[in-house]
C-alpha cells in the first residue's frame, strides 16, 4: 500500500446551477401535481417537503462505544457542516451548544465545513465556542478544497477561532497515563493526502486516532493500524443499489 495516496481530480464538473434547475422544475412537478390533488405526486411531494424543511433542522446525537475502560475517551466528532445558502451561523451555535452539553473530553471536525464558497467561512464562528479538556481539532473537507479562494478562507477562519488544523500531520496528547496520537490528512479529491507526512510525529506506542474526511481513504490509512477512524462525506450513511 502506498505511503503517499491521491485520488484524481475530475477535470470537468456540472455547474451547481444545473442541479439547482432540476429540483426546481421538480418541485414546480409535484405541487402542479399536488394541487391537481394526483395521488402519484402526493408521495414525492410530501418526501420532497420533509427533506427541504424539517429533516435539515432536525439535531440528533449518535452513540459509539468503541472499547471500555477506566481509561476511556469521550470524544464529540462533527462533520459536513456545510454553512452556506442552506445553514449558517445559528445552525452552527444549535450544534456547538449540543456538542458541550455532552461534555465530551475532545472535539474533532471532520471536514466540509462549507458548502462551496469562502465567503460564508466566517458563518463557521460560533464553533470556536467549543469546549473540551483535551482540545478542538480538524481537518478539512472536498468542498472546503474545491472553489478557488476557499481554502485560504477556511484556514483563514480557523486560525481566528484558534482551532489547529491537521493536515497531513499529528498531534500528541496524554488521557489516562496513555499517549494519544491525531493523526489527520489533507482532502483526497483537490488536495494532496499524505500518509507519511501525517504520521511523521506519531509514536509506535501511541495510541492513534485518524481522521480522513472520505471513507475511501480507510484502506490505505489502515495499514497505520488506527485504534479509531474517524469519516465524513457521506453525511451518515450511503445508497447502494443492486
Amino acid at each position: 500500500m502506498p505511503q503517499k495516496y491521491s485520488k484524481p481530480v475530475y477535470e470537468r464538473d456540472v455547474p451547481w446551477r444545473v442541479y439547482d434547475i432540476a429540483i426546481s422544475a421538480a418541485a414546480a412537478l409535484f405541487v402542479a401535481g399536488a394541487l391537481a390533488l394526483t395521488p402519484w405526486f402526493l408521495a414525492p411531494l410530501a418526501v420532497l417537503l420533509y427533506g427541504s424543511f424539517v429533516e435539515p433542522g432536525m439535531l440528533t446525537v449518535k452513540r459509539y462505544d468503541v472499547g471500555t475502560g477506566a481509561r476511556a475517551l469521550s470524544i464529540a466528532y462533527l462533520s459536513d457542516i456545510h454553512v452556506g445558502p442552506y445553514k449558517g451561523k445559528n445552525w452552527v451555535a444549535r450544534v456547538v451548544a449540543r456538542t458541550n452539553a455532552l461534555r465530551p473530553d475532545l472535539v474533532l471536525l471532520g471536514g466540509d465545513f462549507l458548502y462551496r464558497e469562502g465567503a460564508a467561512a466566517p458563518e463557521l464562528e460560533p464553533l470556536e465556542n467549543l469546549k473540551a479538556p483535551l482540545g478542538v481539532y480538524g481537518i478539512l473537507g472536498n468542498h472546503d478544497e474545491w472553489k478557488p479562494g476557499a481554502p485560504e478562507a477556511a484556514k483563514a477562519q480557523f486560525a481566528r477561532m484558534n482551532i489547529p488544523l491537521l493536515l497531513n500531520r499529528t498531534v500528541r496528547l496524554e488521557h489516562g497515563g496513555v499517549g494519544i496520537a491525531i493523526a489527520g490528512v489533507e482532502d483526497d479529491w483537490h488536495a494532496d493526502t499524505d500518509f507519511a507526512a501525517a504520521m511523521r510525529e506519531a509514536r509506535p506506542d501511541d495510541a492513534l486516532i485518524m481522521m480522513i474526511h472520505n471513507p475511501d481513504l480507510a484502506p490505505p490509512a489502515s495499514r497505520f493500524k488506527p485504534k479509531l477512524m474517524l469519516s465524513g462525506h457521506t453525511h451518515g450513511g450511503q445508497i447502494r443499489l443492486p
